[in-house]
């Protein structure tokens, strides 16, 4: 079989019809979950409410998920995965506090375009092993991404011998903790306030800001 000239050996063919039903029924069933989070909340969100959302027979649910957990886990890894490649997509080398400002304030956004996901983590991570591993994992590698900008750009020279690992877990319980506070807890500070206020704070602690004037290089999240 002859293949046609500059074809790549890894060249994957299109999907085939029947490829693209397969991922629009899977759409559709997490489009429906979200929906009947929303309306009803996960204790009373049923597969059966989820299947009849999507227009789906019940059945056909469990060709995709195992059961309710599984698909709102999901939900869950979907929403962190468009998260963090939209963190990397703002970061530029040449201008980290620049880089700091737009993360955060990138992830403030997210956090509050997906309160309903970030309010059933919160709600469900305190009691269900399954989304406490998911909550214990997202901190994790938000504080490796921190730790890793840090070293990467020699912050740590000038933060009068504070361990980059320990600053970077307080960095990201810092961010984390104030979105809890404004959009899960009921305060109504401005979001764009918000953000300067965390960035001056994580500016400082990394050594780029001394009383708001620019330092020199400092670390963001890496890659």
């Amino acid at each position: 079989m002859t293949s046609r000239p500059g074809a790549s050996l890894t060249e994957r063919p299109p999907p085939t019809g029947q490829q693209r039903r397969t991922e629009a029924t899977r759409r559709a069933l997490l489009a429906a979950a979200r929906a009947v989070l929303s309306e009803h909340g996960y204790a009373r969100a049923t597969v059966a409410q989820i299947a009849r959302a999507a227009g789906r027979a019940h059945g056909t649910f469990y060709l995709y998920f195992d059961n309710k957990e599984d698909i709102y886990s999901t939900l869950l890894e979907n929403m962190w995965a468009d998260l963090k490649e939209q963190s990397r997509s703002v970061w530029r080398r040449d201008t980290p506090l620049e880089s700091v400002h737009a993360t955060v304030a990138r992830y403030v956004s997210g956090f509050a375009e997906n309160v309903d996901l970030w309010l059933l983590l919160d709600q469900m991570s305190a009691s269900n092993p399954r989304f406490t591993r998911l909550r214990d994992d997202y901190r994790r590698q938000f504080v490796h991404k921190i730790q890793r900008g840090i070293e990467s750009s020699g912050a740590h020279a000038r933060m009068d011998g504070m361990e980059p690992e320990i600053v970077a877990e307080l960095l990201a319980g810092m961010v984390d903790e104030a979105c809890t506070a404004r959009f899960l807890r009921g305060r109504t500070w401005p979001q764009d306030v918000m953000v300067d206020n965390i960035v001056t704070v994580w500016g400082r602690a990394v050594g780029y800001l001394s009383n708001g004037v620019p330092a020199g290089p400092a670390g963001a999240l890496a890659d």
